[in-house]
């Protein structure tokens, strides 16, 4: 399934129509909402800052400081909130503190990891009825807290702030965060860890992959806190994803003023009779991009092949153009 959010509060949630299809239906298959006087009433009264899946339980949180645990997904179309949370400025009780990050623990399903507008990395529990078991703050940076994923392999939250920099933290020690390399120029959207390998014969290492409102992904080695390569020159709502052979980029620009012209400008007709548009006349639109950073045996049958992945010699690829 894709659960997605949007500026109006919706949280909309899509079940893939075919296993190992693409395809998915028009309307979404569940409708978070909460149901008052009979009718669908949205629970967030702002936009949709993150999401997070807590066992079963997709979580949200909204720009005004909401965030909304939902009552599992089952046969029921409309599913209602088990549990609200409002999180208020501890300096102006009487306003709120945006949400801008969420994370899980996958050990854990009593709570979730919130990263707060103003600094704060806050700790929101709740018990297996719904009820709140309390709001901890835990640590609290000089910059919001922008991104959060959560590291198993050392048992660490990854921490991206507003102003750039990444942050590793164990929670179970309360110790100092480690500051990461530097890299980015301004906020960290997103953080992810690279997928492991199916097989086990491939090494299972793994890798951070950060991406910025200053349009740069990077590839970090994780242990070492150091970055390796990225990207640059993309648009500032980029994400990015990997796993052990492949990054995939969202928000690739192509064919921008490639004929001088702006895409409103355009008219495009929606016949199947007229032939496709040249590259000149074709619209202004964003695509996938996808590295492949398997070597060039990656076709052998050997599973136990070392897989290519460029290292700290190969620093920088940089997309310095609009891609044709």
């Amino acid at each position: 399934a894709v659960v997605a959010g949007d500026d109006r509060g919706r949280v909309h949630v899509w079940r893939a129509a075919l296993p190992g299809s693409w395809g998915f239906a028009h309307s979404p298959e569940w409708v978070m909402s909460e149901l008052e006087g009979g009718k669908d009433r949205c629970v967030h009264g702002a936009a949709i800052t993150a999401l997070a899946c807590l066992g079963e339980t997709v979580v949200s949180s909204d720009d005004k400081g909401r965030v909304v645990f939902w009552q599992p997904l089952g046969d029921v179309r409309q599913v209602e909130p088990a549990h609200i949370v409002d999180v208020v400025d501890v300096d102006n009780p009487d306003a709120s503190e945006p949400v801008m990050s969420l994370c899980a623990d996958p050990q854990r399903e009593d709570g979730i990891y919130a990263g707060l507008e103003f600094g704060r990395l806050m700790w929101l529990a709740t018990d297996s009825e719904g009820s709140t078991d309390g709001k901890k703050e835990l640590i609290k940076f000089d910059y919001g807290v922008s991104a959060l994923e959560w590291d198993a392999s050392s048992q660490a939250l990854l921490i991206g702030l507003v102003n750039g920099t990444i942050h590793s933290w164990c929670p179970a020690s309360g110790g100092d965060p480690r500051e990461f390399g530097s890299f980015h120029r301004t906020e960290v959207r997103r953080i992810a860890l690279t997928r492991p390998p199916a097989s086990a014969d491939v090494p299972r290492v793994l890798h951070l992959v950060s991406s910025g409102a200053d349009g740069r992904v990077g590839v970090w080695d994780l242990e070492a806190g150091e970055p390796l390569w990225g990207l640059q020159n993309l648009p500032n709502h980029v994400l990015a994803l990997g796993d052990h052979s492949r990054l995939v980029c969202s928000g690739c620009v192509i064919n921008e003023g490639s004929d001088g012209r702006h895409a409103s400008e355009r008219s495009f007709s929606q016949s199947w009779k007229d032939p496709l548009p040249s590259l000149q006349d074709a619209p202004t639109c964003e695509a996938v991009l996808c590295l492949d950073l398997l070597g060039d045996d990656a076709g052998a049958a050997d599973a136990a092949q070392e897989v290519y992945w460029p290292g700290a010699a190969e620093k920088s690829v940089s997309v310095s153009r609009p891609i044709d």
